[in-house]
């Protein structure tokens, strides 16, 4: 029975390869994000699974959307499309400056 169980959740299972992930970690990361998306990141986190948010640029252009989950109180997972992982990646290292994070592409290893 269990077997048979797991094998119709499997079926229903998609692999979303168009899909990357960046972890944003260090002290000040709930901050740091709250300035740069669109969602209210340190009110909203903990009370939902995700949150849908965007990124804009200076001048209020939308570069891409996304979906933040917070993993614990110092580290969120982006969750984007496969074709603007780099340039979130270095929008996100350039607004970064002195702060203690570290951001990392984690959509082929564990996390």
């Amino acid at each position: 029975e269990n077997c048979s169980r797991a094998m119709g959740l499997a079926s229903r299972l998609v692999a979303l390869s168009d899909r990357a992930i960046l972890r944003v970690a260090g002290e000040g990361s709930g901050t740091f994000l709250q300035g740069l998306c669109t969602q209210d990141v340190l009110r909203r986190s903990h009370e939902v699974a995700a949150l849908p948010a965007a990124f804009l640029s200076p001048k209020g252009k939308v570069l891409c959307d996304t979906i933040i989950k917070q993993q614990d109180s110092n580290e969120y997972l982006v969750d984007c499309h496969t074709s603007i992982i780099g340039s979130l990646k270095r929008l996100l290292v350039r607004h970064k400056l002195r702060q203690p994070l570290t951001i990392d592409d984690v959509s082929k290893g564990t996390f």
